[in-house]
C-alpha cells in the first residue's frame, strides 16, 4: 500500500479537483440526461470530491493556522464558481438556437477552417444572418477546387439548421455551436473572395512535397499520418488492418511526435553548450511551432500542453510533476473547447496518458526480470489500456486483444522511422543522394510495420462482442498486477496474458456465444445476404426514412465480417450514406448500383469516392427499359 499512498500524494495538487471539477460542470452545462452520462457525472462528482479532500490534507501542514485554512478554503469556492460560470457561458453561447431560422438560402460564407477528409473537406463558416449576429454552419465539400481559409463563398442551396436527435454527428456538431449542415459541390458555390493559403498550409505542403521526393508512396502516406496526423492519403486496405492489428492510435500525432521534437533541438543545444533553461525554452517554442505547423489533433494539443506546462515549471524551479502537467492541460482544453469533452479522441488520449502515470511502476514491477526495453513497453502498453480498453468498448463497441501484443513491436519501429525520416529530411537540403539512401531503413521499417498490421488482421482477433462479460473479464484480470497482495504478486503479470489467450479462443471460436445471429428486431432496414461464388454480398434497399442504425451495423460487424460486394437497389440518398458507412469497416471490392434514375452531384460524387478506393462498380439499367 506504501507505493499507492505515494503516487495518490504525488498525484493530489491542486489542479487535480479543478480538472475533475472542470469535466463535471463541462458535462452538467451541456445537459446529458441519459443513464450513462448520469453514471459518469456521479463518478466525476465522488473524483472532485476524493480529489479535494487529499489534495487539502496533503497541503494541510503548510496551512497551520485556521486563518490561512480559512482563506484557502474561500479562494478555493471561488475559483470553482468561476469555472462553473464561465463553463455555462460558453457552452450556453454555443448551445444557444433562439431566433435562427429552419434553413439559409442565398447566403455569404466566410470560411474559418477546413478540415481535409478522405473524400472531401469541410468548410467550417460563418455567416451574418442580421446586423451584429452570426450563425455558425458546415459545408461538406465535395468539389475539386481549393478553398482556403479565409475565403468567402456564395452558397446557392438551401443548408438546414442541425437536428441534435437525428445522430450522433449532429449532436457534436450542435455542442461545437455549428447549428447548420450541408453539402454542396463546385455548382453550389461560387468564391467570392479568394484566400491565400495560410504560412502553416504552405509549410505543411512544402514538407509533404519534399517527403513525396524521398520516399515512395506508401511511406509518404504514413509520414503524413505521422507527422501532421492527416490519414486522408492512407489506403482504406492499410487503415482497416491498422484497426483490425490494434494499432490505429499510431497514427494519431501524439506524445511521442511532442517527445521527438522536444528532445531533439533540447539534445543538440546542450551539446553545443548553451545553458540548460536555454535549451529547455527554445525546445518549447519549437514544440509550439511544431503544434501550429500540424492539423492540431486534440491528442497533439493535450501532449503540447503538458510539455509547455512541465517546462514551465522547471524554468520557474519548481518540481516537474506530470500529474499536475495533466491535470492544467486538461482544463485548458476544455476551457477552449468544451466539446471535446465527449470526443473519444480526448477521451482515449487524457485517459491512456493518466493510466500510464498511475500504473506504470506497478506493471513494470510485475514483469519481473524481463530485459528492461521489453519490460518497459510492455508496461507501458498494459498501463495505457487498462484506461484505453474500457473507452474503445463503450465508443466503438471493439475488443481486440491483438493490440497488447502489436503495440510492443510497433511503437519502438514508428518511433525509429520518425527519427530517421526527420534525418532524412534535414540531409536532402545538403544532398538528395544521401537522403535517398538513408531513407532506404525508413522504407524497410514502414514495410514491416505494414506486414506485421497485414498478418495480425488476417488472424480475425478484432472483435464485436454483444456482451460486455468478456472484455470487463480481461479488465479484472488485467488489474489484478495492481493489487498489492502477496498472492497476486507471486502471479506477475501472467493473469494479463492468460486472460487474453483466454478471450481469444472463446471469441473467435465460438465458445461463448454474446447475442442473436438474427437481424435485429426492432430493425425496419431493408437488407439480406448473399454468396456469390466465393464472396458475400450485402444487398440494401432503404427506402423512406429508413437509416442503417447502430443496432444493423453492429449485427453486420459481427455476423457477417467479410463482406466483399455491396449492391444497393437504387442510387437513393439513404442507399448511398449506408454504402459510404459501410466501406469504412469493411474492404469492398464491388459496389452494384440498380435503378439509377437520375446522375446529380451526390451521385457522382458518390462515384468518385468508389474510382479513389479502386471498387469495381457495376451500373444496371433501370427497370423497364
Amino acid at each position: 500500500m506504501e507505493e499507492y499512498k505515494k503516487i495518490i500524494q504525488y498525484s493530489a495538487v491542486p489542479s487535480a479537483p479543478l480538472c475533475t471539477w472542470t469535466f463535471l460542470s463541462t458535462a452538467l452545462s451541456y445537459g446529458c440526461t441519459n443513464a450513462l452520462s448520469i453514471v459518469i457525472i456521479t463518478l466525476l462528482l465522488l473524483v472532485t470530491v476524493a480529489a479535494t479532500y487529499i489534495t487539502f490534507r496533503r497541503l494541510y501542514p503548510t496551512y497551520c493556522s485556521r486563518k490561512k485554512r480559512a482563506c484557502a478554503i474561500i479562494l478555493f469556492a471561488a475559483t470553482l464558481a468561476a469555472l462553473t460560470l464561465l463553463i455555462n457561458a460558453g457552452t450556453g453561447s454555443l448551445m444557444n438556437r433562439e431566433n435562427l431560422p429552419a434553413g439559409l438560402t442565398g447566403f455569404i460564407a466566410e470560411i474559418e477552417s477546413v478540415e481535409k477528409k478522405r473524400y472531401n473537406s469541410d468548410l467550417v463558416f460563418k455567416t451574418e444572418l442580421r446586423p451584429g449576429f452570426y450563425a455558425k454552419g458546415i459545408l461538406t465539400y465535395t468539389g475539386n477546387g481549393a478553398i482556403n481559409r479565409g475565403s468567402q463563398v456564395a452558397v446557392h442551396k438551401t443548408i438546414r439548421l442541425t437536428d441534435p436527435a437525428k445522430n450522433p454527428y449532429m449532436l457534436r456538431l450542435v455542442r461545437r455551436g455549428i447549428h447548420y449542415a450541408g453539402t454542396v459541390n463546385d455548382i453550389d458555390i461560387s468564391i467570392t473572395v479568394k484566400s491565400e493559403k495560410t504560412w502553416r498550409d504552405r509549410l505543411q505542403d512544402a514538407t509533404s512535397r519534399k517527403i513525396a521526393g524521398i520516399f515512395p508512396e506508401p511511406v509518404t502516406a504514413l509520414l503524413n499520418a505521422l507527422y501532421f496526423g492527416d490519414t486522408s492519403l492512407i489506403d482504406k486496405k492499410t487503415m482497416i488492418h491498422f484497426r483490425d492489428a490494434g494499432t490505429l492510435h499510431i497514427l494519431a500525432a501524439s506524445g511521442m511526435n511532442i517527445a521527438l521534437v522536444a528532445s531533439i533541438p533540447m539534445l543538440l543545444l546542450l551539446a553545443a553548450g548553451i545553458g540548460r533553461q536555454k535549451s529547455m525554452l527554445i525546445s518549447a517554442m519549437v514544440t509550439g511551432l511544431y503544434l501550429l505547423v500540424t492539423d492540431m489533433p486534440v491528442s497533439l494539443v493535450r501532449a503540447a500542453a503538458m510539455y509547455m506546462f512541465m517546462t514551465a515549471g522547471s524554468l520557474m524551479w519548481r518540481e516537474r510533476n506530470p500529474f499536475n502537467s495533466l491535470y492544467l492541460a486538461g482544463t485548458l482544453i476544455i476551457l477552449l473547447m468544451p466539446w471535446e469533452l465527449f470526443n473519444p479522441g480526448f477521451q482515449l488520449s487524457f485517459g491512456a496518458t493518466a493510466g500510464i502515470l498511475f500504473f506504470y511502476k506497478m506493471y513494470s514491477r510485475s514483469l519481473g526480470n524481463l530485459p528492461s526495453a521489453l519490460r518497459s513497453s510492455l508496461a507501458v502498453t498494459f498501463a495505457a489500456q487498462t484506461a484505453a480498453f474500457p473507452l474503445i468498448y463503450l465508443h466503438m463497441g471493439q475488443f481486440n486483444p491483438a493490440g497488447f501484443i502489436t503495440n510492443i513491436f510497433e511503437i519502438p519501429m514508428i518511433t525509429a522511422i520518425i527519427m530517421i525520416s526527420l534525418a532524412c529530411i534535414a540531409v536532402s537540403f545538403v544532398s538528395t543522394a544521401a537522403a535517398l539512401f538513408f531513407a532506404y531503413p525508413v522504407c524497410l521499417l514502414s514495410k514491416c510495420v505494414f506486414g506485421l498490421n497485414g498478418y495480425v488482421s488476417s488472424l480475425k482477433l478484432n472483435f464485436y462482442p454483444e456482451s460486455a462479460v468478456i472484455p470487463a473479464a480481461v479488465l479484472i484480470f488485467s488489474a489484478l498486477p495492481l493489487i498489492n497482495h502477496h498472492f497476486f504478486s507471486r502471479l506477475k503479470a501472467w493473469p494479463i496474458f492468460a486472460s487474453c489467450l483466454v478471450s481469444v479462443l472463446i471469441l473467435k471460436y465460438g465458445f461463448y456465444e454474446t447475442g442473436s445471429r438474427a437481424v435485429p428486431a426492432s430493425s425496419t432496414v431493408g437488407f439480406r445476404f448473399e454468396q456469390v461464388s466465393d464472396s458475400l454480398k450485402l444487398v440494401l434497399d432503404l427506402d423512406g426514412s429508413d437509416l442503417l442504425g447502430e443496432d444493423n451495423l453492429f449485427f453486420i460487424r459481427k455476423v457477417h465480417p467479410e463482406i466483399k460486394i455491396i449492391e444497393i437497389s437504387n442510387s437513393t440518398w439513404n442507399n448511398i450514406s449506408a454504402c459510404r458507412l459501410l466501406m469504412n469497416d469493411f474492404i469492398i471490392e464491388e459496389c452494384i448500383i440498380g435503378n439509377v434514375e437520375s446522375i446529380d452531384a451526390g451521385f457522382t460524387g458518390f462515384l468518385k469516392i468508389l474510382q479513389k478506393e479502386n471498387i469495381r462498380v457495376t451500373i444496371r439499367p433501370v427497370k423497364g427499359t
